[in-house]
């Protein structure tokens, strides 16, 4: 929307010296490689007449000339905005104080001011435009106007989200080194949040169950029996792990269990509790199947 609206007042403003010229600043600011999806730099031609031919393009093809656009305002709104907005040079008698006239001319448009524009140098120039034509190009200006105050909080938020996840990756590098230093600490880390289902030879409610699952931060840890038959089936599909400790079982409780939940089945060779999940985290982290 945004890039059409700025299309129609550039064909309405046309000046076919400062669409060269913000063409050539854009592709030095590293726009080339956008660019090149719709014209082919060639090694043989000069960048004058790439340049020429983004024009040629830009001026004939609205389609591709709005996708150009795409890529042309974020980069100029990110490099130039905050600059020229120091000062207003919406004032066409102000163009003269500024060397370069296709940036003002490309900043104006982008306000909403372009109408505003009398002076592209020091000698004035005048544009005749119909009426309507003269009105509906200010209900367009109004209308971008806006648009690109919601561009540029958006750039504005890209930045800051930018600067966070720098902070976070800095942040997080530290700690992948107190993980690697610290083994115990992952061998913890690799089952938080998980839900984890233990067949052992007790399956009453302890004491210490709860005290297991705030160490380890689990979801939540339910304990079954591996020497009676399982009387009330649970929920496959919420376990993220099932141990069954093969030091205190029935051989038919694990066929029971082995027939029900399959693959997800851990064998440990503990019976307490503690034993059991030590050696089940030392297993994860080893294997490299730890949550870090």
């Amino acid at each position: 929307m945004v890039e059409s609206l700025v299309y129609s007042i550039m064909k309405l403003m046309w000046n076919e010296q400062y669409v060269k010229e913000l063409f050539e600043k854009s592709i030095e600011g590293g726009l080339m490689s956008q660019y090149s999806r719709y014209v082919t730099f060639s090694l043989t031609n000069s960048s004058e007449t790439y340049i020429e031919q983004l024009t040629n393009l830009f001026r004939e093809d609205e389609s591709s000339a709005t996708e150009l656009l795409s890529y042309l305002i974020p980069w100029f709104c990110q490099k130039y905005m905050n600059t020229l907005e120091v000062k207003d040079y919406s004032d066409s008698n102000q163009l003269t104080d500024f060397h370069d006239k296709s940036i003002l001319w490309f900043y104006n448009i982008l306000r909403g001011k372009a109408h505003k524009i009398e002076k592209s140098s020091n000698e004035e120039e005048i544009r005749v435009v119909r009426e309507k034509e003269y009105s509906s190009l200010l209900n367009k200006c109004e209308e971008l106007e806006k648009n690109v105050i919601l561009l540029k909080q958006q750039v504005k938020l890209e930045r800051e989200t930018q600067m966070k996840l720098q902070n976070i990756k800095q942040k997080w590098g530290k700690v992948e080194k107190l993980l690697q230093s610290d083994f115990s600490l992952r061998k913890r880390l690799s089952i938080v949040d998980k839900s984890i289902v233990i067949f052992s030879g007790n399956d009453k409610q302890t004491e210490r169950q709860k005290e297991i699952i705030t160490h380890y931060q689990l979801k939540d840890l339910r304990l079954y029996s591996s020497l009676d038959f399982l009387k009330t089936a649970f929920d496959y599909e919420t376990a993220d792990y099932i141990i069954f400790s093969t030091s205190q079982a029935k051989h038919s409780v694990y066929y029971q269990v082995k027939n029900k939940y399959g693959d997800k089945v851990f064998h440990s060779s503990k019976s307490n509790l503690d034993a059991i999940l030590d050696e089940f985290t030392d297993y994860l982290v080893r294997e490299g199947k730890a949550n870090v």
